[in-house]
């Protein structure tokens, strides 16, 4: 608005005042209206007080910005080159999950997962946590990691909610769901599970009467 940027001339209109740009802004870009400035465009002061000059931040993890320009009147009147210096107030970026999750599992087999994401303005430690699912343990390892590993009790699916916070605002969760096989059943034609099955082969190799 005027307020930030202004050149008062007695002689001329705010029409008639021209600023050129002669150093454009790093981290962003300055709008006239909708049209993006480049060096050597030029706007008047009636666009500043018509609030149609606009500097939008591109995002990046900077507190500053600026942009450097000339003003002219038609007559004769300039001011060199003057900087013009932005301050942009940060904003907290959520966490990101980096790793997948591994949606499938054996009932008594061991499963593991190894969680990694990553935050742009904090080191996520200790950041991770779930509520309670039966036979499985959730570890941080690190910054920005941890561990979820258990043994699948049966063959239902397991539903699993992780939460990373990063301590300062910033929440995001990743929801899955395990889906749980069941167990290898080994049936000789007279039945009886894998595990009695291969104690008897077991006894037989050996030389044991079964």
């Amino acid at each position: 608005a005027n307020t930030a940027l202004r050149v008062d001339d007695d002689d001329n209109t705010p029409v008639e005042i021209t600023y050129t740009l002669t150093s454009a802004p790093v981290n962003g870009t300055l709008y006239n209206g909708a049209a993006p400035l480049i060096v050597g465009n030029t706007f008047t002061q009636n666009v500043i007080d018509g609030n149609n000059l606009s500097y939008t931040h591109d995002g990046s993890e900077t507190v500053a910005d600026n942009f450097q320009f000339t003003v002219a009147d038609g007559a004769g009147g300039n001011i060199g080159v003057t900087t013009f210096n932005i301050t942009i107030n940060p904003v907290n970026d959520n966490p990101v999950f980096t790793s997948a999750p591994i949606t499938t599992g054996r009932e008594g087999d061991p499963y593991f997962y190894t969680i990694t994401a990553t935050d742009n303005d904090n080191a996520l430690l200790g950041a991770f946590s779930m509520p309670p699912v039966a036979g499985f343990t959730l570890l941080n390892t690190g910054a920005g990691t941890a561990e979820l590993s258990g043994t699948p009790p049966d063959g239902n699916n397991i539903n699993v909610t992780l939460t990373c916070d990063d301590g300062a605002g910033g929440v995001v969760q990743q929801i899955f769901t395990i889906v749980v096989a069941e167990a290898f059943v080994v049936d000789g034609g007279g039945g009886g599970d894998y595990t009695t099955i291969q104690a008897a082969i077991d006894a037989s190799i050996s030389g044991d009467i079964i």
